[in-house]
């Protein structure tokens, strides 16, 4: 079976929640449990956080994982 690479696009600049990425839920960062989600799949060979903030990439890398900065001016996440 062929596996999938995913790539999460998360922003730190959200207009309605800034810092929704990293806001804890249960202990953890809401990013790091997309991320550990992705993970757990069967199908899927490497999971990276695509970011615009340092602060996300800086939680991402705490829990073990793999991250791109990308430009700032992005209106969104993707």
């Amino acid at each position: 079976m062929r596996k999938a690479i995913v790539i999460i696009p998360a922003r730190f600049g959200s207009k309605r929640f800034p810092g929704k990425a990293i806001a804890p839920i249960a202990g953890l960062p809401l990013i790091v449990r997309v991320m550990q989600a992705a993970q757990k799949s069967k199908r899927v060979s490497d999971v990276f956080v695509a970011t615009d903030d340092q602060r996300i990439a800086d939680a991402i890398k705490q829990y073990g994982g793999k991250t791109f900065l990308s430009q700032k001016p992005h209106a969104t996440g993707s």
